[in-house]
Order: structure tokens, then C-alpha cells, then sequence
């Protein structure tokens, strides 16, 4: 195997475990010395990984994984474990979600090690003992963190095994039915936290009787009952007929159920409580004037740019995709400041609207279908491999998942920092002034330099409240700006969770 590529490997392994032993001193949290085995042992694993995974992992059959340089088990085993860390070290976090996490963790971790350090022609007969150990140490994980769940540990251990095994089955399921979408490591990660927002909106519906009703966790809640629904209307239209008729009455059906289970478990009516608290203020009303104005810019600036044929058509789709980047930090910066609950709830929006529209668009309904497809075909490049178009999910979701976590607003702007102004500093200073590459890649070390200038920038100027100071910020930027080079998944996720990790700690 190339010795830079496997350098490489070791060095991107290295800054997730790094992150997670400086949360876990920080926060105290229980399970440190399993948390530390996981890390360990993906270091190991990464050393090992394969190029282009050619075997079925976690339940997935081979050919299904998007093409690239590695299967990023390392980010599935560590990033959610990561940013929990980091939410606790902050005040932020949930134990029971961290137990939850560090489960899923250890059960990714056992059940695809064998297929990385097995020769092939035992992988099979490994593939069961795997399974099966996976599931006994996510036992094992909420057996002793069973008082962080509240519960037993018979209670503890069967919850823990069963989010493994859920995690697991998910994703699989990911794989299978959106083929070269995803690589192992970025269907896990998104596994994990749907299975963790369902563990949450489960854990606030068995303890209403107590709180009462919850405006105050309504947009939580909306956020986690909206992933099922959006859940519920993809399994759905799987099977059902095609046709608009059928699209519009499942996705009614969805959106009713979501809006359903959000009062029932916050104990008050969404739509109610939206108008009172989204569209009652005055300053919520010019955001979302502000935001319309900027959104129909951008729609005619794209659609008023032609595609240039031959090799300048590389330069124009790399200067659309930076400039929808650069678009999401007008839209989400100002707004935190002002209205970050009307943030927060527009974010969730957001996502199921993306969900609808791609959905319209993968099965061809009503004559709208080509239009769309038209436009998102503009800004994919060679990771959007599959039937499905990720690339404005991962834009989307890296901008909004800190935001949902919360935290300081350095922390919830990190991945509107991180992508929004690092990454496009990255690409312009990488276009105009790049010489030296990174061994094995296409980026360059001076595109790096500009990003951990611009994130560093960007960083200081967002008030801290007593945060790290000038030379940590500098720390930070720079570890960031080694994922950002070295990492082989999609950056617009791993990039963004990490800047908040690193910025909520």
C-alpha cells in the first residue's frame, strides 16, 4: 500500500482520537477507558483500511459504497463520540446519550474490524462472531452507564444493544437503498444520529407526565419528529405507486404524522405555538424578508450563469458550489444573532423541503421533475455517484446540525464558519496561488494555509465570552485545516461536526 497514503490515513485517525481524549478529561464523562479502547482501535483499523472497499461491511453488500480513497470507518467510529464529548465538556450534553453513543461506537468498531484485519477468505465465518461481539460490548456499554440512563442494568444493556443493533440495521438500509451515495463512514454517522434523536424524542415522551407541557422543547422536538417523518415518507414512497397523486398524499400523510407526534410529546400544538413564537416578532418577520430577498438573488445569479463547455466548466461548477457556500453565511450568521429560534426551526424546514424536493425529483413526479434536476445537476461533482444528489444535504446539514446541538455561538456558527468562509478562503487561495499538493491529493498545502486563515479570522470575530484564547483558536484552525486537506469523506459533514466539537469544548 502507498506509504503517504497510509501516512495520511494515520494522521487524519490521529486528530478524532485526539478530540475525543481531550473532551473525555474535560468532561468526565463515564466509559472513558471503552471511549479510549474505540480510539485505539480504530487507529489500528486505519492503518489497515482498504482503498476501495470491495467487501460487504456492517450488513451491506459490496458495490454499494460511493467511490473513494477509504471507507472512513475511523469518522463513523469516532465522530458521534466526539462531538457527545464535546457537548458535555461544554455543559451541554446528555449522559444517556453519550452511554447511547459510545454503544453504537464500540458495536461499529467490532463489527468491521474482521472485514479489515481478516484475510478475505475468512471474512465470511468472521462476520457472525463479529455481530455478535458488537452487540455484547454495546451491552456491556449501557450495562455500566445504566445509571446515566436511568434504569437498570438488565434495562441499560438491552436499551445500548438494541440502539446498536438499530444503528446497524439503519445503516445497511442507507446502502442498500441509495446505492454509491454514501461510504461506510458517512451512513453510519447519519445512523447514529437518527438513532439517537429517536432515543430522545422517545426519552421526552416518557417523561411529559412529569415536566408537563414543553413549549420551551418544541423546537427539539420538531427537529426529532420531523427526522422520523422524513424517515417514515422514504420508506414509504418506496412502495408506493408512482405518480403526483400518490408523492402529495404521502407526503401530507408524513408531515401530519410528524406535526402529530411533535404535540403529543411537547404537550402543546406546533402550529400554534409557531405562530406565537416564529411569526410574532417583528424582527423574526424582517429575516424572513431578508432571507427571501437573498434567495431569489441567488436563484436568478444561477440560473442567469450559463455552463461554459470544455475545461472551464471544472472552474465554473467549483465557483458555483463556493458561492452557494458563501451564500449560506449571509442567510445563517445574521439570523443566529437575531432570531436564533426562528434559525433553528427554519433549519428543520429546510431539511424536510430538501427530502420532498429530492424525492420529486429521483422519481421523476410531475413535469417539475426535469427543472429540478436541470439545476441540481449544476453543482455535483464526481461524489454524487448515486441516484440520489447529496451535495446541498451535506452543505445544508453541516450548516444546521450545529445549530440544533447548541451550545456558544462561536460553536453553533462553526459549521457556518467552517464552510461558509474557511472553505471558501480554502478554494480560492488553493485556485490562485496552490504549488504544493498534499501527498496523494488534489487539494494544496497553501488552499490549507488559507483555510486555517480564514477559519481563524472568522473564529475571532465571533464574541467569545471568555473562550480560548488567541494561540488555541490558532491550534484549532490548524487541526481543522488537516481534516479538511487529508479527509477522503465529505467534507461539508466531517469538517463542520469537528469545527463544532472543537469549538463547543
Amino acid at each position: 500500500m502507498d506509504t503517504a497514503w497510509r501516512g495520511r490515513r494515520l494522521c487524519e485517525a490521529i486528530i478524532p482520537a485526539g478530540m475525543l481524549a481531550g473532551g473525555l478529561w474535560r468532561s468526565g464523562l463515564p466509559l472513558q477507558a471503552m471511549a479510549g479502547a474505540v480510539a485505539v482501535t480504530m487507529l489500528g483499523l486505519q492503518l489497515g483500511a482498504q482503498r476501495s472497499p470491495e467487501h460487504g461491511l456492517c450488513g451491506a453488500p459490496a458495490g454499494v459504497f460511493r467511490p473513494a480513497g477509504d471507507d472512513g470507518a475511523v469518522w463513523g467510529a469516532l465522530l458521534v463520540p466526539v462531538v457527545l464529548a464535546a457537548r458535555a465538556s461544554a455543559g451541554l450534553g446528555s449522559a444517556s446519550a453519550w452511554v447511547l453513543g459510545v454503544g453504537m461506537s464500540w458495536a461499529f468498531t467490532l463489527a468491521v474490524l474482521p472485514a479489515h484485519m481478516r484475510p478475505s477468505g475468512r471474512r465470511a465465518r468472521a462476520g457472525a462472531a463479529a455481530r455478535a461481539l458488537a452487540l455484547a460490548g454495546a451491552a456491556y456499554a449501557g450495562a455500566v452507564g445504566s445509571e446515566a440512563l436511568g434504569c437498570g442494568p438488565v434495562a441499560g444493556a438491552a436499551g445500548a444493544a438494541g440502539a446498536a443493533w438499530a444503528q446497524r440495521a439503519l445503516t445497511a438500509a442507507v446502502l442498500r437503498g441509495l446505492p454509491r451515495s454514501f461510504t461506510l463512514g458517512e451512513a453510519a454517522v447519519a445512523a447514529q444520529g437518527a438513532v439517537l434523536a429517536a432515543a430522545d424524542l422517545a426519552t421526552r415522551a416518557a417523561r411529559r407526565a412529569q415536566a408537563g407541557p414543553g413549549d420551551a422543547q418544541m423546537p427539539a422536538v420538531l427537529l426529532e419528529a420531523g427526522v422520523l417523518a422524513l424517515a417514515l415518507f422514504a420508506c414509504a414512497l418506496a412502495r408506493a405507486p408512482a405518480g403526483a397523486a400518490w408523492f402529495c398524499g404521502v407526503a401530507a400523510a408524513c408531515a401530519a404524522g410528524g406535526l402529530g407526534l411533535a404535540g403529543c410529546v411537547a404537550g402543546a400544538s406546533p402550529l400554534a405555538w409557531a405562530r406565537r413564537e416564529l411569526l410574532g416578532p417583528r424582527a423574526h418577520w424582517a429575516v424572513l424578508c431578508y432571507w427571501a430577498a437573498l434567495l431569489a438573488a441567488g436563484a436568478a445569479a444561477c440560473v442567469a450563469g450559463p455552463s461554459p463547455p470544455g475545461p472551464s466548466a471544472k472552474l465554473a461548477l467549483h465557483v458555483r458550489r463556493k458561492a452557494y457556500h458563501i451564500l449560506a453565511v449571509l442567510l445563517f450568521a445574521p439570523a443566529h444573532v437575531v432570531a436564533p429560534l426562528l434559525l433553528h426551526v427554519a433549519l428543520t424546514a429546510a431539511l424536510a423541503a430538501f427530502v420532498v424536493v429530492e424525492a420529486a425529483r429521483a422519481r421523476g413526479v410531475g413535469p417539475w421533475a426535469p427543472a429540478i434536476d436541470r439545476f441540481l445537476r449544476r453543482f455535483t461533482d464526481a461524489r454524487d455517484a448515486g441516484p440520489v444528489v447529496t451535495a446541498h444535504f451535506y452543505l445544508l446539514l453541516g450548516c444546521a446540525v450545529p445549530v440544533w446541538l447548541g451550545g456558544a455561538r462561536a460553536a453553533c456558527l462553526a459549521g457556518v464558519l467552517a464552510l461558509g468562509v474557511a472553505d471558501s478562503a480554502a478554494s480560492l487561495v488553493g485556485l490562485g496561488l496552490g504549488r504544493r499538493r498534499w501527498p496523494g491529493s488534489a487539494k494544496t498545502v497553501e488552499g490549507t494555509a488559507g483555510f486555517v486563515l480564514g477559519l481563524f479570522v472568522a473564529v475571532s470575530l465571533v464574541p467569545a465570552g471568555g473562550g480560548p484564547g488567541a494561540a488555541a483558536r490558532l491550534a484549532v484552525c490548524a487541526a481543522l485545516g488537516l481534516v479538511e486537506a487529508l479527509t477522503e469523506q465529505n467534507d461539508n459533514l466531517v469538517v463542520a461536526l469537528a469545527a463544532y466539537a472543537a469549538l463547543a469544548a
